[in-house]
């Protein structure tokens, strides 16, 4: 019956510490990626998956992002994720330009209607080789969903595109805030 006992309690203890080495990894997880790690590799993406990209080599401005919630309001996140976005394509050997386009003055409503896929491009200044770094994105409950475009204006082609969902911490939804 001691026997028993102790064997019991050896293994009551040992479960304990499972559970204390359990908890104390969820303290220990890697933090998620910030944001301009998770845009870095959405485009590291985007260039491998797209060839025609790198093969076609445009020259690319970037637009403001689009919060599909209020497509006419710009965000800190619609104009700095742009910004992070064009640095990173510019990284990746594509010719960019120093040129940021408002997202909503870029797009106009075709036939009234109101949503992004019904729109269609005006801005023409870009030449026979520019292309556009565009992007909507919308905030769920966890997540922010985020896609990303590169597209020749003169006749819609998108040259690449990647999607890609961020996790809603204090300093991404500070960057959401509608001014």
């Amino acid at each position: 019956m001691r026997h028993t006992l102790a064997l019991c309690c050896l293994a009551l203890l040992l479960s304990l510490a499972g559970c204390a080495n359990h908890q104390g990894a969820l303290h220990n997880a890697p933090p998620p990626p910030s944001l301009d790690d998770a845009l870095n590799d959405a485009v590291a993406k985007m260039l491998e998956t797209f060839p025609a990209l790198t093969e076609r080599s445009p020259s690319v401005v970037a637009a403001s992002w689009i919060d599909l919630e209020a497509p006419g309001i710009t965000t800190p996140f619609g104009r700095l994720g742009a910004e992070l976005a064009l640095s990173s394509l510019a990284q990746g050997g594509i010719t960019t330009r120093e040129v940021l386009l408002e997202g909503s003055d870029l797009l106009v409503n075709q036939d009234g209607l109101s949503t992004p896929r019904n729109r269609t491009l005006r801005q023409a200044n870009l030449g026979n080789d520019g292309a556009i770094l565009m992007g909507t994105y919308v905030q769920g409950q966890e997540n922010l969903f985020v896609t990303l475009r590169v597209v020749v204006p003169r006749n819609a082609t998108i040259l690449a595109s990647v999607q890609l969902s961020l996790p809603l911490d204090d300093d991404l939804q500070a960057l959401l805030r509608r001014n």
